[in-house]
């Protein structure tokens, strides 16, 4: 059987023309429009806007004169978002579960509070003062 150069190039070129189904590559270069808003119990809130990549960190607040940094990792699971909330403050800030990071599906507000747990926490409760509500919205 002869093949033709010619046929080779374009079958060659018929197939790298095709659409990519891979879903990491898709979703790699997805991007999420997220509105947040920072609402603190003793200061004015803050809100703005970010374009954050899935699958890449994206900095959502990075405020030195409050000494704080707000950032987001979105993934996407069988057509709904997984992500990645990660809390820093200057003075040792955390969510309820004592911790700075924490993945979640569909809430969209986080209470976060003065002070860290360590990983292996006590079983004595600890009060600790609510520093403000993180609010995000997103698809």
């Amino acid at each position: 059987m002869n093949i033709r150069p010619s046929f080779l190039l374009a079958a060659a070129l018929a197939i790298l023309s095709l659409p990519a189904t891979g879903r990491t590559t898709d979703a790699v270069r997805k991007v999420v429009p997220i509105q947040f808003a920072v609402m603190f119990d003793m200061g004015d809130p803050v809100a703005s806007t970010a374009a954050c990549t899935i699958g890449m960190r994206c900095e959502l607040l990075q405020a030195q004169l409050l000494a704080m940094e707000i950032s987001l990792k979105v993934d996407e699971d069988h057509d709904r978002f997984i992500s990645e909330l990660e809390l820093h403050c200057s003075e040792g800030c955390s969510f309820s579960s004592g911790q700075t990071r924490m993945i979640f599906g569909n809430e969209r507000q986080f209470d976060f509070y003065t002070g860290r747990e360590p990983i292996v926490m006590s079983l004595v409760l600890r009060p600790r003062l609510r520093i403000g509500r993180i609010l995000l919205i997103y698809p």
